[in-house]
């Protein structure tokens, strides 16, 4: 009887290439294959590519290049947005075997099978595939939503991933119960653009319903990924106060934080706009923490501008704040503006950026200490005893908890700030109570 073939995927890019990564794995077991990890030998190995940058497209043939090199014997298989936005980059390479875009992944088990051939029309319909096997961790992901119409003028995605499209609220209860039953106590629901859910299911579900099914017994968290700030409003947030488990951790899109450069950009809210809307989910969420995308130098962008920029990121109180130098992308309206700027600027406003949201986030940080907060343990650290994990807002804790905490979900009282994360001490008990606004309090009793 012959061995299985093994296979290994490779992923590239954002928490949704990473899920797509994770259901083309749980599809090439179901065609037979043994999964391996990416350094270990293989037969099939896919590389799952992302086109958001140039700098990502550059590390996408980057891997499959290294791929081709160290595994001469092996089938190489390019799938994802880059290969669907440049296949003639990707199919020039010498050993690839085939490229695949960004539909019907369960393709990739076919090709990598000897059948089936690769397509490039983008899908129409919610591609639902589970990957719910693939995940041992204590924190997994859950796809609700792919696509995106926005067409914001600096952005390709649109073309590399279509219109958008949800899943369905009894395939997002299956796929949590199936998370629930493997030992997940957190799931985080994420979407090319979530604010978009529901829009295209008949009824017009909305984002809220998906966070419910996704609270089943078992799954002690429930987190929201990327959103535009126009998904938030006053009835969203009451609702979603509501559900026991929900973290309080927005992660808002903001891109500039100047009214001129999001107007270049195509984003339809100005950073007073913004500012209400982190004003709105603070009323609603005792300790709430936002994270946030930003993009410098972005055509046209004067010192000025960048400076309004600057400022904003300073005083809105982000708890992390994700800093990229802009990037053209062909084929976008950006792309085709006057006044890009040099790379050397560009790269300077990253740096000076940067460091103004640092310094922003120690504060969040050390707004923190003295508080009690529910960490959610993942894994050790190079101290012995000591673990890593989460609060429900998003903050990395470490703390003397013990090995055996890895998975649960524990009360820790803030100590201090160390390396950009909170500094911990376990807590003998905590009761949790909803107060009649609807927020969540941790009232703790100190080991004696």
């Amino acid at each position: 009887m012959s061995e299985p073939r093994r296979a290994a995927i490779v992923t590239l890019g954002c928490k949704v290439n990473w899920y797509d990564s994770r259901a083309m794995a749980e599809a090439l077991e179901a065609a037979g294959f043994t999964m391996v990890e990416e350094h270990e030998p293989a037969d099939v190995y896919v590389v799952n590519t992302c086109a958001v940058t140039a700098e990502a497209e550059r590390k996408s043939r980057q891997a499959v290049r290294k791929l081709t090199r160290a595994h001469p014997g092996a089938s190489i298989i390019a799938a994802g947005c880059y290969a669907q936005s440049d296949p003639a980059a990707l199919s020039g390479i010498e050993g690839v075997t085939a490229v695949c875009g960004t539909g019907d992944r369960a393709a990739v088990a076919r090709i990598a099978s000897g059948g089936g051939s690769a397509r490039f029309q983008l899908d129409t319909v919610f591609d639902d595939l589970s990957a719910a096997g693939q995940q041992g961790h204590t924190r997994a992901v859950l796809k609700i939503q792919d696509g995106c119409d926005a067409f914001c003028t600096y952005c390709i995605i649109p073309k590399l991933r279509g219109t958008p499209r949800s899943r369905t609220l009894a395939s997002i209860s299956r796929e949590a119960h199936a998370l629930a039953e493997r030992g997940s106590r957190e799931i985080v629901l994420v979407g090319i653009n979530l604010s978009l859910y529901g829009r295209d299911l008949e009824g017009g579900f909305t984002l809220t319903e998906a966070v419910r099914q996704a609270a089943v017994p078992g799954i002690a968290r429930v987190r929201l990924g990327s959103l535009d700030p126009e998904a938030i409003d006053e009835a969203t947030l009451a609702e979603l106060a509501q559900v026991e488990g929900f973290c309080p951790h927005f992660h808002l899109s903001l891109q500039s934080g100047c009214t001129a450069t999001l107007r270049r950009m195509g984003r339809r809210y100005t950073p007073e706009g913004f500012a209400e809307k982190l004003a709105l989910i603070r009323r609603f969420f005792l300790g709430a923490a936002i994270t946030t995308d930003v993009i410098v130098g972005f055509p046209g962008e004067t010192e000025a501008e960048f400076a309004a920029s600057a400022a904003f990121v300073r005083q809105a109180g982000f708890l992390k704040t994700h800093v990229f130098p802009y990037s053209r992308r062909h084929d976008t309206a950006a792309d085709r503006m006057g006044g890009h700027l040099p790379q050397g600027v560009k790269q300077a406003r990253a740096a000076a950026m940067a460091a103004g949201a640092a310094e922003a986030a120690a504060e969040v940080l050390r707004a923190m200490t003295g508080r009690v907060e529910e960490v959610l343990f993942e894994e050790g650290t190079d101290r012995p005893g000591w673990l890593r994990g989460y609060t429900a807002n998003y903050a990395e804790v470490v703390a003397p908890v013990g090995e055996t905490a890895a998975g649960k979900l524990l009360p820790v009282r803030i100590l201090s700030v160390e390396d950009e994360r909170l500094v911990g001490e376990p807590m003998e008990k905590a009761v949790k109570t909803q107060q009649e606004d609807g927020r969540w309090t941790i009232a703790c009793f100190a080991r004696s």
